[in-house]
């Protein structure tokens, strides 16, 4: 289903997060779902809100993964996000992203994503100041984009390669 979210509703969805969580300073929020089932294709979600409610929708599929790898993964790339558009002048920015996955909101947890913890350090060490926060299941519609990102970006990834017009011929071809 298609989701439209006016810019009031952000807003107040913004609102209440800030409230909910008492975020007392923020210059980007960060919202990220996984979607995936071991083996098979993964995609992720994420929404990025910067200081002056922009928003901007990410998301990316990987051929092979979990459903913890797609979760770790959305919010990797929020931070990626984040970095790659802070501001040169600003010493520092706070990140508050959210998940729905406590697995992703605990990186102590990411016993076989040394990588990607590595990656979390390495923000940190450049100045983003990172809360992760655990929130329910598509508590509210941002989230539920993020959900329904994620969903779209796993699904076309098997769409690809389940149809994807050269596996045929390189099965036939002569190697």
């Amino acid at each position: 289903p298609a989701l439209f979210l006016p810019r009031q509703n952000i807003r107040m969805q913004l609102d209440k997060l800030i409230k909910d969580f008492n975020i007392l300073q923020w210059d980007r929020i960060v919202i990220s779902d996984g979607s995936g089932t071991t083996g098979k294709p993964c995609g992720w979600g994420v929404v990025v809100v910067d200081e002056k409610r922009k928003v901007e929708l990410l998301h990316g599929s990987l051929s092979l993964g979990t459903n913890n790898d797609a979760e770790i993964l959305g919010v990797v790339q929020g931070l990626r996000h984040c970095y790659l558009t802070k501001p040169a002048n600003k010493p520092f920015l706070a990140c508050h992203v959210f998940s729905d996955s406590t697995h992703a909101t605990q990186p102590a947890l990411w016993k076989k994503h040394r990588d990607l913890r590595a990656l979390i350090t390495f923000y940190a060490q450049e100045g983003l100041q990172i809360a992760l926060h655990h929130i329910p299941r598509n508590s509210f519609p941002m989230a539920e984009l993020v959900h329904y990102t994620a969903n779209g970006a796993r699904k076309a990834a098997i769409t690809v390669l389940e149809d994807d017009p050269l596996a045929e011929r390189r099965k036939n071809a002569d190697c």
